[in-house]
């Protein structure tokens, strides 16, 4: 569980990292774009776990479609949100590209 909370930290923090630091460099658009691919591939393979997880949450009686919601964003929450700060780092840096281009 620790290694677990662990892992999430660092990854937390290379999401922020992306966002705030990687627009200001000269190849920003390359490692964003590869950054992003990473959080999209995991974002991929947490999607099956999480749909696992959701669907095991329904099978008991008396559960409806909204434990399953709960269970799969509950899973798929931070993947989500490392996806969302990639694709957010990506277009900053862009727009910062273009804007230095002119």
């Amino acid at each position: 569980m620790i290694l677990l909370s662990l892992s999430a930290i660092v990854l937390l923090i290379a999401a922020c990292w992306s966002v705030i630091l990687i627009p200001k460099s000269e190849s920003s658009v390359l490692i964003s774009s590869i950054l992003t691919g990473v959080y999209l591939i995991i974002n991929i393979l947490c999607f099956f776990v999480s749909s696992l997880v959701g669907a095991m949450l329904t099978t008991a009686t008396g559960n409806d479609e909204t434990t399953f919601w709960t269970g799969f964003f509950v899973i798929q929450g931070f993947p989500l949100f490392l996806l969302l700060t990639g694709i957010l780092s990506l277009l900053l840096s862009i727009v910062r590209r273009r804007k230095t281009k002119k």
